[in-house]
């Protein structure tokens, strides 16, 4: 994953978190997960930590957004996924 990928994807996508809306511009880590650009965030408001998943082409695909107390997952968006 290129450093130029990354600084486009930040200018063109602000991150929402999924559980109060504020944008989260930096990423806390950056990551290659099988086909996937992953960025994860911790939300400067709720804390809430949750990750951005991008396909190689920029395009976002999925959010996924840890619950606090809980040791799962909930997926927030599939549109990307189910679509292929």
């Amino acid at each position: 994953m290129s450093k130029i990928y990354l600084e486009k994807a930040m200018e063109w996508f602000m991150a929402k978190c999924p559980s109060c809306g504020v944008e989260n511009i930096n990423p806390a880590e950056t990551w290659r997960r099988g086909r996937f650009n992953v960025q994860a965030y911790v939300c400067a408001k709720c804390k809430t930590r949750y990750e951005e998943y991008y396909d190689v082409g920029g395009e976002h695909c999925l959010t996924l957004r840890f619950q606090k107390d809980k040791c799962y997952v909930k997926i927030w968006n599939l549109k990307k996924l189910l679509e292929e």
